[in-house]
Order: C-alpha cells, then structure tokens, then sequence
C-alpha cells in the first residue's frame, strides 16, 4: 500500500451487499440504458433506502444525503458504520456504445469521465481529515467481452476510460456486471483509495444476476 494513503477501513460485506442491491434493479436500469439516461438522482434515492434499511437492522449508525464537505461543497452520500466516515460520490455514464441495442445517443463520455475526475479530487482532498472516499459508478450499454464477437474496438475504449479515473490513486476495487440482454450489460464500479484491489462478479444463471452461495460468498472474503 502506498505511504500517502491514510488507513481506511472499508466495510466490505455492505458494499457487497450494495452492489447485490444494485444488480436487483435491472429492469430501471435497462430503460436507462435503452434511451442513454443517466440516473444519479434515482440511484441515490435507490441508495438511501438501502441504508435506511440497513440502519433499520443496526448495520450501520446513520446517513444522511448531501452532507457538507465545509469548503469543498456537498457530497451525494454520507455514512457511519462500525465507527468510521464514509464520504460517498456517484456518476453513471450512458455510452454510445451497442448502437444495435439502443437507437438514442447520448453525450460523449469523455464529459461524463471529465465530471467523474473532478468528484475524485474532491474525495481525495478531504479524506486526511473526513475519513474514507468512495466512487461509485455505473456505466451502460457496456459490451459483453465474453461474446463469440464482442465489439473489441468499444471495449477497448472503455478501459482506457475506466485507466484514466484510477490516475489520482484510487483503484478499481469491487466490479460487477449485469446482463441487460444478450450481448449488452450495466458495468458497475466502486473505487477506493489506499485499498488492495479484489473483484466482485455475482454469478449468473439463466441470464439473470443471483446472489453467490454460501461458498462463493466466504471465498470473496478470503
């Protein structure tokens, strides 16, 4: 771990939990990828009920949207668990990508990456003193790689994308995917600082996500 990252205590089980919640939204997300929406607003809404479930059932000490940074204005979520801040900043990105599964456009993503990396400064200048910065993003319509013949030329665009959000230090720590129809899917990310980097992929079964067994859940956390 690099000397200038302070030591964060990232609560793995509910981002984990986080993304499983997310993936259970996919028919909302599909129609936002159908006509190339982004949906912060509704994800946050989305977000806060999924904390205030979780602060129903003791797993976290409180929440609250739009809290203040002091000088550096607001961020989308803020959240206590097991003692320690947590500083959360969302985006979604709806691509151009998969013109055959959508005939909408969007606006080109390099505004959406250009809003993004100014939401990373953000969290990397107050997490000295506020605690620890998380990056939630979406992004969609999102090529399968693993089809026969996936739309090589996209994906590789997007990584390059996703490389320059990891310049500032934080890394791609948790990744899943959710199949939207053949061949197209919703990318989810979250990144964090100072944090080794791990990969989460929910299993699917008959083209739909599915929470991991018993098993598979205890070796994400070995």
């Amino acid at each position: 771990m690099d000397n200038e990252y302070p030591e964060h205590k990232y609560p793995n089980k509910l981002l984990e939990e986080l993304v499983y919640f997310i993936c259970s939204k996919k028919p909302y997300l599909k129609d936002f990828a159908k006509f190339r929406m982004r949906c912060e607003g509704w994800l946050k809404g989305e977000i806060l009920h999924f904390l205030s479930t979780l602060q129903t059932e003791a797993k976290i000490e409180d929440f609250e949207p739009e809290k203040s940074y002091d000088d550096v204005g607001r961020c989308d979520v803020f959240f206590k668990a097991n003692g320690q801040d947590y500083w959360m900043e969302m985006k979604t990105f709806p691509t151009n990508y998969c013109r055959y599964f959508s005939r909408h456009k969007s606006k080109p993503i390099t505004m959406f990456i250009h809003d993004a990396k100014e939401d990373l400064e953000k969290l990397k200048s107050v997490e000295n003193v506020k605690g620890n910065p998380i990056f939630l993003m979406l992004a969609y319509p999102i090529p399968d790689i693993t089809m026969p013949l996936p739309d090589s030329s996209a994906i590789k665009r997007w990584w390059s994308h996703v490389k320059k959000l990891q310049e500032n230090g934080f890394e791609k720590t948790i990744e899943s995917s959710i199949c939207l129809e053949e061949g197209v899917e919703c990318r989810i990310y979250i990144l964090m600082r100072g944090y080794p980097s791990r990969l989460l992929m929910p299993e699917r079964r008959e083209g739909k996500n599915s929470l991991p067994s018993e098993h598979q859940s205890n070796l994400l956390h070995k």
